[in-house]
């Protein structure tokens, strides 16, 4: 016999996993730059949304919930590992799991100058306004929904976001 209390969850948990986790992955990806330990952080915010669930605890917004796990995800493995700093190295050598895309037909070493010049103005901001921008423009997020993941108002965000690109742009 099925219980049906667990079939619904199950339910709720896959359509949660099917509207996020191509996102989720990308936000960790460009905040990680390696394909596997995106996979594995998106992995791990996904399991800890299961126990969430599992717990009966109710979701009010999932989308905001999923990001900010990713995103403490990140901030607690680049404590633990220094990973910040070896993703130039990663990025550029030989051994890496980094998928360049090729848009327009452009070449992987274009690709790879574009992305590790864009690596290090970004470096220059802090991994708050990194999520930020990330998450605007990578994400097409607005700032309410930014502003949910980071508890805060969406004209702060926009601030952020504004002086964000005006330090980068000082950078360019």
């Amino acid at each position: 016999m099925t219980n049906p209390m667990a079939d619904q969850l199950k339910i709720k948990f896959i359509n949660i996993y099917e509207k996020y986790a191509d996102a989720i992955y990308r936000y960790c990806f460009f905040r990680v730059y390696s394909r596997q330990l995106a996979e594995e952080l998106m992995q791990e915010a996904f399991m800890r949304v299961w126990k969430y669930l599992a717990s009966g605890k109710i979701i009010l917004n999932e989308q905001a919930l999923l990001y900010q796990i990713a995103r403490n995800l990140i901030i607690d493995l680049s404590r633990r590992n220094k990973v910040r700093q070896n993703i130039e190295h990663t990025m550029f050598s030989g051994q890496n799991s980094f998928d360049e895309p090729s848009y327009d037909g452009k070449n992987i070493l274009e690709t790879r100058t574009l992305l590790g010049e864009m690596y290090q103005l970004m470096n220059k901001l802090s991994p708050d306004s990194q999520d930020i921008l990330i998450m605007r423009y990578i994400r097409g997020m607005s700032p309410k929904e930014i502003a949910e993941i980071f508890h805060t108002n969406p004209n702060n965000i926009s601030v952020r976001i504004y002086k964000s690109l005006k330090k980068l742009s000082k950078y360019i």
